[in-house]
């Protein structure tokens, strides 16, 4: 009913809030800003932001959480450019919007970001292990996502004003056509009236002068 489709955001960001909680609790204040609501929302965010949304699965019982939130997600250059270009949703891996995302996008070790389009729900691309554990290249390559999706942006924009302008330009040729032809229907309709009426007019003539012949 009504009453549990209203409810669902509040336990979607209640839920985003108690992991950021427990995360904080445990790694500091010090990270990027955390999305608070469900994943549908961060998508929807991002789609009205034009953003990519990055997924960041953490695993607290994992070898490497702890010196990633450290060493990588607590850095000035990290926080900057998630915080500027993207939508980031936390998912604890255990808990079960973590542990489902995990399995759909085939997380094989840990940590692991997902970069996701929102305009198409696709993955473009996944990090995952070691390589995460090196501030700057995350933080190069976090740089480098973000330029070919703006450049893929902008030309699917560029396509689509492409498209209404070809748009467009055929609506103004029919419209021009239509003018045409009802201009032209106009013009036949004018003469076969004034043809009708001298036809008419003749008529009337010849009659008024076979009236005259027979008197």
């Amino acid at each position: 009913g009504s009453s549990s489709s209203s409810s669902t955001p509040l336990t979607a960001a209640a839920a985003a809030d108690a992991f950021v909680r427990r995360y904080e609790s445990e790694h500091g204040e010090q990270h990027p800003p955390f999305f608070v609501g469900s994943l549908a929302d961060a998508m929807a965010a991002a789609r009205r932001r034009d953003r990519l949304v990055i997924v960041y699965l953490h695993a607290p019982a994992h070898v490497h959480t702890a010196q990633f939130c450290r060493s990588v997600l607590s850095q000035r250059g990290i926080i900057d450019v998630i915080g500027a270009n993207f939508v980031f949703f936390l998912a604890p891996t255990n808990a079960a919007v973590g542990y489902r995302l995990a399995q759909q996008l085939h997380v094989t070790t840990f940590p692991a970001l997902a970069f996701v389009d929102a305009n198409t729900s696709r993955l473009t691309d996944l990090m995952q292990g070691a390589p995460l554990l090196d501030a700057s290249s995350v933080a190069a390559h976090c740089y480098q996502l973000k330029e070919t999706y703006d450049g893929s942006r902008a030309h699917a924009r560029a396509q689509r004003a492409a498209a209404e302008q070809r748009s467009a330009a055929a609506r103004q040729l029919r419209e021009q056509q239509e003018a045409e032809f009802a201009q032209s229907m106009r013009a036949d309709q004018q003469r076969r009236a004034a043809r009708e009426q001298r036809e008419r007019a003749e008529r009337e003539q010849r009659a008024a002068a076979e009236r005259l012949q027979q008197q």
